[in-house]
């Protein structure tokens, strides 16, 4: 079953979750990601942070997994749709194969939204990855910041997010997760 509306308006089984989160204060984002995560774990999903150092750090979660935002973002280049769905399906069948019940990322995504260029690439990832997840059992939370750098420039990025795509629903068992560390899933990007 497919339904469309913001987060906080209708529960999602946690193997499907698609959430935007669009936050101006740090405080916000810490909160609900440590939240996400926890729900993917008590799911037994694999849990995997993407994001800048501070982020991470912000999060006080000892021995998650994580990836710098630097290993999708390549100096301001556009995230490449395709392959980054390719490299999440694959790190979604690896935590199957491993015996989680799925794949749950959280992503500080500000870094890959700057620019309109990068805006557009994440963006039509997002329509791709979102119906990836929505038959496969991943569940994503895209956390961009409205504010780019300062509190007097805000990012380009966000209205759109909110209407980027719908919620997805779907059900899940649920089992004890084992977090992991490991490569990076993520592509080069090209242009």
């Amino acid at each position: 079953m497919r339904s469309s509306g913001y987060d906080r308006e209708m529960p999602v089984p946690p193997a499907h979750q698609h959430v935007c989160l669009v936050y101006d204060e740090a405080a916000t984002f810490l909160g609900a990601a440590r939240a996400f995560l926890a729900e993917g774990v008590r799911a037994g999903q694999r849990v995997v942070f993407v994001g800048p150092p501070q982020a991470y750090a912000g999060l006080g979660i000892d021995g998650l997994p994580h990836f710098s935002t630097a290993d999708v973002d390549a100096g301001g280049v556009p995230v490449t749709p395709h392959a980054q769905v390719t490299a999440y399906r694959a790190f979604t069948e690896a935590a199957v194969a491993d015996g989680f019940t799925g794949l749950r990322v959280v992503a500080e995504a500000t870094p890959l939204v700057r620019t309109a260029a990068q805006l557009d690439a994440f963006l039509r990832y997002e329509h791709l990855v979102d119906r990836y997840m929505s038959e496969h059992p991943m569940a994503a939370m895209c956390a961009p910041s409205t504010v780019a750098s300062s509190p007097s420039r805000p990012s380009p990025a966000w209205p759109a997010c909110t209407r980027a795509r719908p919620a997805s629903t779907r059900r899940s068992a649920s089992s004890p997760a084992r977090p992991r560390a490991g490569r990076s899933p993520f592509p080069a990007n090209s242009t």
